[in-house]
């Protein structure tokens, strides 16, 4: 029996280093105007079709980010998965991930298997970071996926400029029918760019002070604050 998927977005915000986030200055004969800037980190990503996800989809793919907020920050992106029960718990049992046979053409699995996660062509380990000069996603010790240069706010007419995939395509094919759900959850959070100084001290990353790109990444048990987003993608038989 084929699973009907539903997805779910939360957006939360949280205070940047020492609270505030960032100022942006504005200022004339008359007065000073400061306006507060935001940290707005959106997850993207469409269904099958290429459109939006919608209930019932099985695939969630082209997932990257953007920045809806109004100065450059830097963002990192957690992926999770694993089964909710019919109660909605989550088990102790995980989903097992398929692969390509290399024997046939391209989206042909071998099972047995839950789900094919194909990630992005930009993503890394963090043990090439050093190796390449472009910009790409690199998964750290912690578990977290960084961009490793900042993400520029939308522009003026509302254009916006995307991170490359960090997922191209996670489709779900299993069949049970003890009720339980494939969660493919897909966290995000975003920090101001500039001071630098405040990702490497939140993150504990280390950034070129020339270039603004992260260079290398923190250790295991490093987590922080910053603007987060969550996408969950639930199927149940």
């Amino acid at each position: 029996m084929r699973v009907a998927a539903v997805v779910a977005t939360a957006l939360v915000f949280v205070a940047g280093v020492g609270g505030v986030i960032a100022w942006l200055t504005a200022s004339n004969q008359v007065e000073n105007a400061f306006t507060l800037g935001t940290v707005v980190p959106d997850l993207s990503e469409s269904g099958p079709d290429g459109g939006p996800f919608e209930d019932g989809d099985n695939i969630k793919q082209n997932v990257n980010v953007t920045n809806n907020g109004n100065i450059p920050i830097y963002v990192r992106a957690q992926v999770s998965i694993y089964w909710l029960d019919a109660n909605g718990n989550q088990m102790w049992e995980e989903p097992y991930m398929g692969e390509k046979d290399p024997g046939q053409p391209t989206g042909v699995i071998i099972p047995p298997g839950d789900y094919m996660m194909t990630w992005g062509s930009s993503v890394m380990d963090a043990a090439d970071l050093g190796a390449f000069d472009g910009t790409c996603w690199v998964k750290g010790a912690d578990g977290f996926y960084y961009w490793t240069m900042p993400l520029n706010p939308k522009t003026e007419d509302g254009t916006l400029e995307p991170t490359e995939n960090l997922i191209e395509r996670c489709e779900y094919y299993g069949e049970y029918s003890d009720g339980r759900r494939f969660v493919c959850d897909i966290s995000i959070q975003g920090i101001q760019a500039e001071p630098a100084r405040a990702v490497e001290e939140a993150w504990g990353v280390t950034v070129d002070s020339n270039t603004g790109a992260i260079t290398a990444l923190p250790g295991d048990g490093q987590n922080a604050g910053g603007s987060t987003t969550d996408s969950n993608n639930q199927a149940g038989a």
